[in-house]
């Protein structure tokens, strides 16, 4: 007897893979500047998009069903390289006005900052490359608590002159050395981590909606006979409540991953529901 094969457009979001039926993509978007602001929130949906004289919405697919996306942690850490190169120059600016209010720096500042000297270490991605270009933030640390300790020094002796000499030499070196490093890390997550959409169709001519995901994996073909829809076993394979609210079963086949498969009709039927302006 024949075993039919089942094709599936596969993604992941975290560590599971999903899946939905090939005869349901349309075809894949790249530009998601596209992507409009919604009238008015509401849940589950991102914004829209207009096709000609179609306007369809746009679901953040992990989002939709609570999970979390390489996206998500790309944000955080960039809003963090922001935070973290604005508190050197905050740094800086406070040394400089003291040293030109001939007012004393001592070693209790860098016990108070140490949360921003050790931000380096302790950010702690899945990303072994942003992992390795985040410690090089070593080197201008360093030269920075040695000029620091030279100035407390200086000061001390009441070499203003020298201490302020000193300092504006180092200054720009080791802000310049910071903000390249952050730059670096900015640019590798744009360029490791990008979102793309999914145009989904029912009938497959007319696009119905797009659906926002991350780390297209390939189209696969799982045996039919291999799908199981046993909900016990989804939760077993790691599928959290929401997602159910989409996933009708699982394909578990030996030698392929585990592919999540998301009905379409649970997926796409609610957000045509969403309130959208007429075309």
């Amino acid at each position: 007897m024949r075993d039919y094969q089942q094709s599936i457009m596969t993604f992941y979001v975290e560590e599971l893979l999903f899946g939905l039926d090939v005869a349901h993509v349309l075809f894949i978007g790249q530009d998601i500047t596209v992507i409009k602001p919604p009238p008015a929130k509401q849940s589950g949906l991102v914004g829209m998009i207009r096709l000609k004289s179609i306007v369809i919405p746009v679901i953040d697919f992990a989002h939709h069903v609570g999970m979390h996306t390489a996206t998500d942690e790309k944000k955080a850490l960039q809003t963090q390289f922001k935070t973290v190169e604005q508190g050197y120059q905050d740094w800086f600016w406070e040394i400089q006005r003291k040293l030109a209010a001939r007012q004393m720096l001592t070693h209790n500042e860098l016990n108070q900052n140490a949360n921003l000297l050790n931000w380096g270490k302790q950010t702690q991605s899945k990303d072994g490359a942003l992992n390795k270009i985040l410690t090089t933030l070593g080197e201008p640390k360093a030269i920075f608590i040695a000029c620091f300790n030279q100035l407390i020094t200086l000061i001390a002796a009441q070499h203003w002159q020298q201490a302020e000499i000193l300092f504006e030499q180092q200054k720009a070196l080791i802000l310049a050395k910071i903000e390249s490093i952050l730059t670096k890390a900015d640019v590798h997550l744009e360029t490791r981590i990008r979102q793309v959409l999914l145009y989904l169709t029912k009938d497959g001519k007319t696009p119905s909606c797009a659906l926002l995901v991350e780390r297209i994996n390939d189209v696969l073909s799982y045996p039919k006979t291999s799908f199981h829809s046993d909900q016990t076993q989804l939760t077993g394979l790691g599928v959290i409540p929401a997602t159910k609210q989409v996933v009708s079963g699982v394909y578990l086949n030996q030698d392929m991953p585990d592919c999540f498969y998301i009905n379409y009709h649970k997926l796409v039927e609610p957000s045509q529901q969403l309130s959208l302006p007429r075309a």
